[in-house]
């Protein structure tokens, strides 16, 4: 789990992992929200299921992320099972350590099935973040020497 004080802002994690999947598919539609209409396929959807924060020790915070990412195959097309079964594959590597924009992260569980031929893809990323500048400091240090 790595160290991330005060470097997290709104789509840390879901941006990243939008960059490794553009990154191993550069064509592909990367769609970031639910689309009710006008959707190209094949294109992938990505969006945040869930962001989990608990308490850690001190003044330190885990937090989990847990993102989707959905694979729509092109209508129509033949094998479309096949297909999603080998972007799942892929995926399992491709996002296993994603870049952000800091460091890189993890997945600490990764997971997908097919509905309906459509790929479900689950990844869940967690990382430690420290309040920046909560630690007190020390002012003065007093050292009295000399033998008893």
């Amino acid at each position: 789990m790595i160290d991330l004080a005060g470097k997290i802002e709104g789509g840390y994690v879901k941006d990243a992992v939008i960059r490794a999947i553009v990154a191993r598919w550069p064509d592909a539609k990367v769609y970031e929200e639910e689309i009710a209409q006008g959707l190209e396929t094949p294109c992938f959807l990505v969006f945040e299921i869930n962001a989990i924060e608990k308490k850690a020790l001190d003044k330190q915070r885990e937090r989990t992320h847990q993102l989707s990412v959905r694979w729509i195959p092109k209508e129509g097309s033949r094998r479309q099972y096949n297909q999603c079964a080998d972007i799942g594959n892929d995926l399992m590597r491709v996002l296993e350590l994603v870049n952000t924009d800091t460091e890189p992260i993890r997945a600490t569980a990764l997971s997908y099935r097919v509905e309906k031929s459509v790929l479900l893809f689950d990844a869940d990323y967690e990382y430690r973040m420290a309040d920046a500048g909560s630690d007190p400091k020390q002012k003065n240090l007093d050292i009295k020497e000399g033998l008893k």
